[in-house]
């Protein structure tokens, strides 16, 4: 092998869903600017020692084993972790951040008018502690409790067993003893898809009775559950990308960075699993189906027009909101348009006056005045988010 080609080990299953994404961004970046040549080891039980064997230059993939940490240690090489399985990894780490994804679930749920919540977490990932601290905290805030249940880790099942979604009689359990309408976040999809198998053999209704988010938006896995799985989505490709650039520069002999690169989420894919309104008042839940319909649509929603259609009052409508959402009519509408701006700057290049007026917002300086107050970024940083390699 001539010297100037190095040898990288990619430590992935490579049909999972958020490993394949990640796989996408290694290759933007290295395709363009590095001479390396791939060598593939699932991250299982025999990695370890496939891996000494190896000799590789450097390492990019999902560490998830103290064994495995141990031996990629061992070989004393460049590596870059993108798993946050283990709180001390062996190398560098670039992944998303875990509190924000599990603040974001929260303020969701919030939003959407529930009073009760849970997590269910697999056992050992640190993401999954994470996540479950950011929720929680975020819950604890708000004046809510938030009990939590550890469950066998699905992705070592996945592994193990042709079984990919399967009923936990223990959760099942423990779920039924909670107040209803439950809202539930779990650490990661597979989970999600565990708690929507146990709901349906008890009998809960999702998400009539239980509303379940997961976390990593696998399309694939998401949308075949049933009902569809609700997701926060996380820039796999964008990590993939900065994780090959960062293990580039350390081939390069820069140094490494002090600590992880931490990426936000990028959002909440809605679908069937937490598709309602955890409010009992009809006038409420007709006025927010109405206003995110008329957002959609591109329609200028008023407070009067909204209320006299419903054949209520203004004022008692905006009391009603008040106290079943513990926010504002206009709040509402507000959001609906930032979620429409959000949907559009993320799957399209429209410019950003054209997102302005597709969104509802009166000019892009508007626009961007509220981007900054509600998610702390201009438009065109939130885009960037959604970027590779800044393009």
């Amino acid at each position: 092998m001539p010297r100037s080609v190095k040898k990288v080990v990619l430590l992935f299953w490579p049909m999972a869903g958020y490993q394949y994404h990640v796989l996408r961004g290694v290759r933007r970046y290295a395709g363009a600017v590095a001479d390396w040549q791939w060598e593939g080891i699932a991250p299982d039980a025999a990695a370890p020692a496939i891996l000494a064997r190896q000799h590789p230059d450097g390492i990019i993939g999902m560490v998830g084993t103290a064994k495995l940490a141990a031996a990629v240690r061992r070989l004393r090489v460049p590596a870059v972790d993108v798993s946050r399985w283990l709180a001390q990894p062996p190398g560098a780490q670039v992944a998303v951040d875990d509190r924000q994804v599990g603040e974001l679930a929260a303020t969701y749920f919030l939003q959407r008018g529930f009073k009760h919540f849970a997590f269910v977490g697999s056992v050992v990932e640190w993401f999954a502690q994470e996540r479950q601290r950011g929720f929680i905290s975020t819950l604890r805030e708000a004046g809510f409790a938030c009990p939590h249940m550890r469950v066998e880790d699905p992705e070592e099942t996945l592994q193990k067993s042709a079984v990919w979604s399967r009923v936990n009689p223990v959760l099942g359990r423990w779920l039924t003893q909670w107040p209803k309408p439950l809202a539930v976040f779990a650490s990661a999809d597979p989970v999600g898809l565990m708690v929507l198998a146990t709901c349906r053999y008890y009998g809960l209704g999702v998400p009539q009775e239980v509303a379940v988010l997961g976390v990593d938006d696998d399309e694939l896995m998401s949308t075949l559950a049933n009902p569809p799985l609700s997701s926060v989505q996380y820039p796999a490709e964008r990590i993939g990308y900065e994780a090959a650039q960062l293990l580039h520069g350390l081939l390069a002999r820069r140094p490494a960075p002090a600590a992880p690169l931490l990426l936000p989420p990028l959002g909440i894919v809605t679908r069937a699993s937490t598709d309602r309104l955890a409010v009992a008042d009809p006038d409420v839940l007709k006025a927010a189906r109405l206003i995110q319909a008329g957002v959609e649509a591109g329609d200028t929603i008023r407070i009067a027009p909204l209320a006299y259609k419903l054949a209520v009052s203004r004022r008692s409508l905006e009391m009603k909101f008040k106290k079943t959402l513990g926010h504002s009519i206009q709040d509402e509408i507000r959001r609906a348009h930032l979620e429409v701006a959000r949907k559009l700057l993320a799957e399209t290049d429209l410019k950003t006056l054209t997102v302005a007026a597709r969104s509802g917002f009166a000019n892009a300086s508007r626009l961007c005045l509220m981007f900054k107050q509600h998610l702390g970024v201009t438009p065109s940083a939130y885009r960037q988010r959604f970027r590779v390699g800044g393009q």
